[in-house]
């Protein structure tokens, strides 16, 4: 609980990033506030809750994507998560 992974998918990645013991939450790692440079990249930093963008210096919450800091003004786009834990799978999707 309280982790972040980035895996591969969506435009630039994603990041997973798990609230609950059966509650994940999937971000878009391109960052809204520039998606179209190539390095607007979301980061995970340290504390593993909150991501980066080192380019434009927008950091946002992985708990719901939400603006911590701008200049972005939209949130992470947030992609649908379904978890099953007989299997201990997550699904993503839009």
């Amino acid at each position: 609980i309280g982790n972040s992974l980035a895996i591969s998918g969506g435009v630039k990645g994603i990041i997973v990033y798990r609230r609950s013991i059966d509650e994940f939450t999937a971000s878009e790692r391109s960052c809204p506030f520039d998606p179209l440079v190539n390095d607007a990249i979301i980061e995970i930093d340290t504390s593993q809750v909150i991501g980066v963008d080192r380019h434009c210096g927008s950091k946002f919450s992985f708990a719901d994507g939400s603006i911590i800091q701008g200049p972005a003004s939209r949130g992470l786009k947030q992609y649908t998560c379904e978890y099953d834990a007989a299997t201990q799978q997550i699904y993503i999707h839009n």
